[in-house]
């Protein structure tokens, strides 16, 4: 009622921050709330079964086909998900290239041996390309990944997506980055087969 007296109130990060930071750390349970926020702000209800069909939904005014995907959560910990890696790093290079608000997705993604859950990577014979690569981590049972963007030796930007699934151990993790650094070396000598 008008009558009572406010004692507090808490207010939001906006939604760029919590982004940022949910890339940055990983954080799943984040990931899921954001989920049901994007399914909420598209007239659905909100719910976990609703997740996949918003986060969809919200690619489409980007041009980024969802063709033969499937999600289960925004979180990526369902193992219902179904996602290729060249799905992933379209929207990569899409979120690369935007003038749009997905370009803020770029500042999020954590950078080889600085921050977030690439703060302890990229060491060993793998530390040439630490601070070149920005990338996503992603480890559920049976599957590592490592996809985003990185400054080649050469000068280059490309985008990369590497999944390893089958029987995988945190093994896995250095090979992923091996194949990174392979790109790094590589750079633009990619395309010159």
């Amino acid at each position: 009622p008008d009558t009572t007296e406010e004692l507090a109130s808490v207010s939001s990060p906006p939604v760029s921050h919590l982004v940022r930071y949910m890339l940055k750390e990983s954080d799943n349970t984040l990931a899921e709330m954001l989920g049901r926020h994007i399914s909420l702000s598209l007239g659905l209800d909100g719910s976990g079964d609703s997740v996949g069909e918003a986060l969809i939904l919200s690619l489409a005014p980007y041009g980024i086909p969802a063709a033969g995907i499937a999600l289960d959560d925004a979180s990526g910990l369902s193992g219902a998900n179904r996602i290729s890696p060249l799905f992933v790093a379209s929207l990569i290079a899409e979120v690369s290239r935007s003038s749009t608000e997905l370009a803020g997705v770029m500042e999020g993604l954590p950078i080889s041996g600085v921050d977030g859950s690439l703060d302890d990577r990229f060491t060993g014979d793998n530390a040439i390309a630490q601070g070149s690569v920005r990338a996503k981590t992603g480890s559920i049972q049976g599957v590592r990944s490592l996809a985003g963007t990185l400054t080649a030796a050469d000068g280059g930007d490309l985008v990369f997506a590497f999944f390893a699934s089958g029987e995988v151990s945190d093994d896995a993790r250095g090979a992923l980055e091996t194949a990174v650094v392979g790109v790094y070396r590589c750079g633009a000598n990619l395309a010159d087969f």
